[in-house]
């Protein structure tokens, strides 16, 4: 918190509203400091599947979840007049979890019903959308931009230059032209860590790195959070204000940002 008052510039009441308070408050920790992100990422060196290697040098670099960058279509790159790419990612949200409006009801009116067969994450019942039927009713996908910056449009023009023939549409194909998993990049990062002596690491912590890294460098918050798909959005699609994941700031620091 003391980072965002001192170097970007921030009341002390708005950045009580996106950081914690103290280090009890963070019960795990889910953030890489730059120091151990450069570990990690020389260790992928031994990752012999480049798809996977580029999966797991991406998602620090642009806070996608590991299903969204597995998913990546083709057609959904989109280049700026920088030359720098963008895509247009589809994500479900966190867990699947039904998106409740005001009036706790689903962003079509759909009733949100909590029993047994609501899906469960961390232990809590997150509901499931139901219409006036009782059917159950998928979240729609959110569609977001993300930008990958100079770094990650190297990265996805160097491996698309030897990307495997592949029937498929996806941007990150085995070597045999086969799906790309997210959970082959859970083993992927494991192996990776356990080399970088970072035991522990799943590909989330490099999501919350992004976060991290992100509001060290004082960029736009609510853009941060439209990035990974946090962002909240009106009927008018005009942006809400929300708040940030549960990364830990505590990490960020004078002596990490040298």
């Amino acid at each position: 918190m003391a980072h965002l008052v001192k170097r970007c510039g921030m009341t002390r009441e708005a950045a009580e509203k996106i950081a914690p308070r103290s280090e009890a408050q963070t019960s795990s920790r889910r953030a890489l400091t730059p120091d151990e992100l450069r570990k990690f990422n020389t260790a992928t060196r031994y990752v012999k599947d480049p798809a996977v290697r580029t999966i797991l040098l991406l998602l620090p670099l642009t806070g996608m979840r590991v299903a969204e960058a597995c998913s990546l279509r083709l057609s959904a790159f989109v280049t700026t007049p920088s030359g720098k790419l963008r895509a247009e990612v589809l994500g479900k949200g966190k867990g699947g979890r039904p998106k409740i409006g005001k009036n706790g009801r689903g962003p079509n009116g759909e009733r949100i019903v909590y029993d047994n067969r609501a899906k469960v994450v961390g232990g809590r019942n997150i509901g499931r959308m139901v219409d006036r039927a009782g059917k159950a009713v998928k979240a729609p996908p959110q569609l977001r931009t993300v930008p990958l910056g100079r770094h990650g449009t190297r990265l996805v023009m160097e491996y698309v230059r030897h990307r495997p023939q592949s029937s498929l549409d996806r941007v990150f194909v085995g070597s045999r032209g086969g799906k790309v998993t997210p959970a082959m990049i859970q083993r992927a990062c494991k192996a990776v860590a356990r080399k970088a002596g970072l035991p522990g690491i799943t590909p989330h912590f490099l999501r919350h790195s992004f976060v991290s890294q992100a509001v060290a460098k004082c960029w736009d918050l609510q853009r941060v959070r439209e990035i990974i798909g946090h962002g909240k959005k009106d009927a008018q699609g005009r942006s809400k204000p929300g708040r940030l994941p549960s990364v830990t700031l505590l990490y960020i620091d004078d002596h990490a940002l040298r």
